[in-house]
This record gives C-alpha cells, sequence and structure tokens, in this order.
C-alpha cells in the first residue's frame, strides 16, 4: 500500500497573488473609492435637502389648515387677530399660548408657528427644527426655519445667525388679502 503526502507540494502547482498583482489591485481599489466618495458624500446634502422639502410641505399643510379654520369663522380677511382678547379657533393657540394670525395666515413669530407646526421649535427648544429670527428677518416681515444644529448662539438679544448661510427655509408673512404668505427654501450645498 503506498501513501500520498498531499501537503508535500510535489506534482501541485502553489496558488496565490504576486506581489504585483496585489499593488495592482490595491490601486484599482484606491482610484474606485476616490471617484465613488463624493457620491456618498452628496447623499448626505441631498438627504438635507429632501428633509427641508418635507418640512416645507408639512408648514404649508399646517398653514392651509390653519386658514381654513380662520375661515370657517369668518376670520381669514381680518389683517391683524390674535387671542390676547377673543379667542382664536385653533386648539393650540387656545391654551394660553400667544398666537397672532395676518389675514388668515400665521404672524412670523415664535409661538403661532411652533403651535401650528409640529416638530418646529424655537431656538431653546429641543425640536429637531428651529424658528429663528435673523437680522434680515426684521425687515423682511419674516422668520427663518432649520434645523437645530444650524443656529448660531444669540447675538443681540433676540437676533440669531445661521451657522451655514444655506439650508433653510424662510416664512415670509402675508401682507394683504391678496398677498398670501410664502415659504421659499435656500438648498443645502
Amino acid at each position: 500500500m503506498s501513501s500520498v503526502n498531499l501537503l508535500s507540494g510535489t506534482g501541485v502547482k502553489n496558488k496565490g497573488f504576486t506581489l504585483i498583482e496585489l499593488v495592482v489591485v490595491i490601486v484599482i481599489l484606491g482610484i474606485l473609492a476616490v471617484t465613488a466618495a463624493p457620491r456618498f458624500l452628496n447623499m448626505q446634502v441631498d438627504a438635507r435637502n429632501s428633509a427641508l422639502q418635507a418640512m416645507k410641505g408639512a408648514i404649508a399643510s399646517s398653514l392651509e389648515m390653519g386658514y381654513g379654520v380662520l375661515a370657517m369663522h369668518g376670520l381669514e380677511k381680518v389683517p391683524q387677530f390674535d387671542n390676547k382678547k377673543q379667542t382664536v379657533p385653533i386648539p393650540k393657540c387656545e391654551s394660553g399660548v400667544p398666537c397672532d394670525f395676518r389675514y388668515g395666515y400665521p404672524a412670523p413669530d415664535s409661538t403661532t408657528l411652533t403651535s401650528l407646526v409640529d416638530h418646529l421649535g424655537n431656538r431653546f427648544g429641543k425640536e429637531d427644527w428651529a424658528l429663528i429670527r435673523t437680522a434680515s428677518d426684521n425687515q423682511n416681515y419674516s422668520v427663518t426655519i432649520t434645523t437645530s444644529d444650524n443656529v448660531e448662539k444669540t447675538i443681540n438679544g433676540n437676533i440669531e445667525s445661521l451657522k451655514n448661510e444655506n439650508c433653510h427655509i424662510r416664512y415670509y408673512a402675508s401682507q394683504a388679502i391678496d398677498k398670501p404668505y410664502r415659504l421659499e427654501i435656500t438648498p443645502c450645498q
């Protein structure tokens, strides 16, 4: 009976990669990684822009529902309406939270919009989205809505600034019956 030694390698050719083949493969993988990385990094910007679009839709929907409630009570054409002296027929505005409306849409303040829109808070809240008033907002009768991590510390009392001047929504309040609110997105870059 004869024995065969399979481990000795006699008659069997060694199989494996040479050093040159390994270097070539590593170089090719490096080139692929360099070309693919910008696409993956751009996905984060796309995700943030999608989140801005979703929040704009949520705000617009909330504003229209609020307008509908005020219209059912005949308050959609009133130039200025708040709950200081009368009851606002919107649930979160009835609980003592100051709410102010212009021509059926919220005034650009930190309480009315945050009462209407879920997950929107002011600069001191713990919500994902923050409503802030920047220097340009004071001149334009508007407020800025951005992610909470994009808000710079308070400057001069009530004026905030954005860490990134892109990546926000600006809400312009209604100025007249024929000039409804506007929502403008400045996309992330």
